[in-house]
């Protein structure tokens, strides 16, 4: 009996063996799928172990410069029209005194001639 107990005590030892180096196999396995999809991950990501950004955040970044150079843009943009809508009135108001300024001369001229008419006298700018 001492005999079959020390043969089984050795296969039950070497079962655990063999069961503990199948063990550690399947989790070296697990370790080395888990190793390449965090680098399939991070390749995605463009995680460079050089700094802390990764690709997703200077891309953000990115977007969020643009947008800041869209708003100033967009402002400088709306100044200048501001800028040429009241040159477009000055030049407009200009305009229309002018006009204004040669309908009163060419009333006051009518008058003129209308009252030279009446007393006789010549008109020589006509």
């Amino acid at each position: 009996m001492s005999s079959d107990t020390t043969g089984e005590g050795e296969a039950r030892r070497q079962g655990y063996a063999a069961g503990y180096e199948a063990g550690a196999q399947s989790w070296r396995v697990e370790v080395e799928q888990r190793d390449a999809e965090i680098a399939r991950l991070q390749a995605r990501l463009e995680v460079d172990p050089r700094h802390s950004v990764d690709g997703i955040e200077a891309r953000n970044e990115t977007i969020r410069q643009q947008d800041r150079e869209l708003a100033r843009l967009r402002g400088e943009l709306q100044d200048s029209r501001r800028v040429v809508e009241a040159m477009y009135q000055r030049a407009a108001s200009a305009a229309e005194q002018r006009n204004g300024e040669i309908a009163r001369l060419r009333a006051e001229l009518a008058e003129c001639r209308a009252e030279m008419a009446e007393t006789g006298l010549e008109d020589r700018g006509a």
